[in-house]
């Protein structure tokens, strides 16, 4: 596991946090492939960001908890970031793995700082962005399956990408499999899943339609952060297509929850 090494700074009641510029870079490219401004909670037992589309098709919770970093102490801090790629630029003259500090101060003023290069942010007023809860999905039945190679992810998506922004999966025992149709022709991905869980019997290739324009840029940045126990979990409420809840965990400790809303509500 990463090393990060979080401090309190006594002047100006600030809170210092030290990481690499890969682990910035993964977490910044993951919560940016839902297009709003986040909101980061940094708190004493864990950081947490969550953020939801404009139109409400996607939403992204990150939480990385605090055995995920070295000497972890801080009190509590809110920051809200209004365009996660001035982040990526403040840290565009360092390498992957030197050390990022990034200190947000009482006034939630933040400073990013590499070895050759400063910038300086104003938060946004946490109060003016919306923070929806996550859904409550007890009770409703799914199909899932784990521990899916995020290469696969990004391969089946970009392929499929090409045919149609609509994107199927379909689940048949123990395979997932990823594809999309056309007047011209038809791409299948299939893959063989170790371990798959299910509170019912679905028909066999049961079709569910997502956005591969979604889709597509979470699954490329997962790849490139290296993402492991990826799982996918289909919801289906009243035999109804639902959506789409990917998990999956990051190298440095981060958990990662998206949620999807379904392209097209056709029957499971």
């Amino acid at each position: 596991m990463a090393k990060v090494n979080t401090e309190i700074e006594a002047r100006n009641g600030s809170t210092k946090l030290k990481l690499t510029r890969k682990q910035l870079e993964s977490v910044v490219k993951i919560i940016g492939v839902v297009d709003d401004s986040p909101v980061f909670r940094i708190k004493e037992d864990k950081i947490t960001a969550q953020v939801v589309d404009g139109s409400h098709v996607s939403l992204i919770s990150l939480t990385w908890p605090a055995n995920a970093f070295q000497n972890y102490e801080t009190t509590e801090q809110v920051i809200a970031v209004d365009n996660l790629k001035d982040l990526l630029f403040a840290v565009k003259t360092a390498g992957m793995k030197d050390t990022i500090t990034i200190e947000v101060d009482a006034n939630s003023e933040y400073t990013i700082s590499t070895k050759y290069q400063t910038a300086t942010m104003k938060s946004l007023d946490p109060a003016s962005i919306s923070e929806p809860r996550s859904p409550d999905f007890t009770g409703l039945d799914y199909v899932q399956v784990f521990d899916v190679p995020s290469d696969f992810l990004r391969t089946a998506l970009t392929g499929t990408e090409r045919k149609s922004d609509e994107i199927d999966f379909g689940i048949d025992g123990r395979k997932i499999k990823i594809f999309a149709s056309n007047e011209g022709g038809k791409w299948d991905y299939n893959f063989e899943c170790n371990e798959v869980e299910t509170t019912k019997e679905y028909t066999r290739h049961a079709k569910m339609t997502y956005s591969g324009n979604h889709l597509k840029p979470l699954f490329t940045a997962l790849n490139g952060a290296k993402a492991v126990d990826i799982s996918l979990r289909f919801y289906t409420p009243d035999g109804k297509l639902g959506p789409l809840e990917v998990t999956a965990n990051l190298p440095d400790g981060a958990n990662i929850k998206y949620l999807l809303a379904p392209r097209v509500n056709d029957g499971v």
